[in-house]
């Protein structure tokens, strides 16, 4: 089965997101065709990140690697990090209040 491309992925959560009325920008763009995908929510002065993984069944998904809203130097530190190992990634951050981050993919719990 072929993999939909990030960057039309990218562009269809702006703009089921924006449809919504919510905030949403590509903070960082990575390879067009294959990059990964993190997803930062601003929620009340906090951030949580969504960062785009498959599970044990090769499942596509989401998974919140820091366990909810931390302070959002926090949540800027940890993808600066990743950045640095995949520079294909891409950064996609939007506001919303209640830290949902309006993904249809699963988020996995880890």
């Amino acid at each position: 089965m072929a993999r939909l491309k990030t960057e039309i992925w990218v562009g269809a959560y702006l703009r089921r997101v924006a449809s919504e009325g919510v905030f949403a920008a590509v903070a960082r763009k990575g390879d067009p065709d294959a990059g990964a995908v993190a997803v930062k929510v601003y929620a009340r002065g906090a951030a949580r990140v969504f960062m785009q993984t498959r599970n044990r069944e090769g499942e596509a998904g989401f998974r919140d690697p820091l366990g909810g809203l931390k302070p959002e130097g926090d949540v800027d530190a940890y993808l600066q990090k990743a950045a640095a190992i995949d520079p294909d990634l891409w950064i996609v951050e939007i506001e919303r209040t209640d830290g949902e981050p309006m993904l249809v993919e699963p988020v996995f719990r880890e």
